[in-house]
């Protein structure tokens, strides 16, 4: 659920409200909430605030700045980037990939948008991850392997329901 301005199909104003309402069952039963945030970052760290979950809360394909991921952090969210972090103009988005911590990192394929580099400009698929996972477990200095097994126990934190 969330919120995404970029297109104009829904009014602001109804989109808000459905995704409070959304972010209320989520609150209400105890589940995590996947948030889709475009070109909405005000809008969706605030209705966030005022939803109170205290339910794990996913920034879905991260596609803002640091400072957004800093305001995103500072809520308790966990932030997950898709294929478009491996673009070489998308500087913010690595920026803010290395402001990010170990244990609220998420990685994602979005497939079938936002191939990552190598495959840009085609489907992906989650076979593709791995692209993904080579460029960030280079750019955060770690092994593949690493990467691979703090985002598991990341998104095991985030979807477990024990």
């Amino acid at each position: 659920c969330g919120l995404d301005y970029f297109h104009g199909e829904a009014p602001r104003p109804d989109q808000l409200a459905l995704f409070l309402g959304q972010a209320e069952i989520a609150r209400a039963r105890g589940l995590p909430l996947v948030v889709h945030s475009r070109d909405a970052f005000e809008d969706t760290q605030g209705a966030l605030r005022e939803a109170r979950l205290g339910t794990p809360v996913v920034i879905h394909c991260f596609g803002y700045d640091k400072e957004a991921a800093r305001a995103f952090l500072d809520l308790g969210c966990f932030v997950s980037f898709a294929g478009n972090v491996t673009y070489r103009k998308a500087t913010a988005l690595q920026d803010a990939l290395a402001y990010v911590p170990d244990d609220r990192l998420l990685l994602e394929t979005d497939a079938p948008y936002l191939a990552p580099e190598g495959i840009r400009g085609k489907p992906c698929s989650p076979l593709d991850i791995g692209l993904s996972y080579a460029f960030v477990a280079e750019r955060r200095g770690i092994g593949v392997e690493r990467l691979e097994a703090l985002v598991r126990a990341n998104a095991e934190r985030v979807f477990s329901r024990s």
